[in-house]
């Protein structure tokens, strides 16, 4: 999955402008349903099993419950 983000949005070293940034992500947003479908899909099967299972839901809670997290967040606020 972050390949196909890193491809959309370059390799995150280099600030874009706030323009180009809504350019990509009215892109993103644009996508057909299928796709987003696939991304979002991608996302969540934490363990690669081509299935969404409670561990996986598990995973991505815990990723969010991160002091990281929760200042990129608290930053986009």
């Amino acid at each position: 999955m972050f390949d196909i983000l890193r491809r959309v949005f370059g390799n995150f070293k280099v600030p874009i402008d706030y323009e180009l940034y809504c350019d990509i992500v009215q892109k993103f947003i644009a996508l057909d349903e299928y796709t987003i479908k696939e991304i979002m899909f991608g996302i969540l099967d934490f363990n690669k099993d081509k299935k969404v299972c409670e561990t996986d839901l598990f995973n991505s809670i815990k990723l969010i419950d991160n002091p990281k997290m929760y200042k990129l967040m608290a930053e986009d606020i």
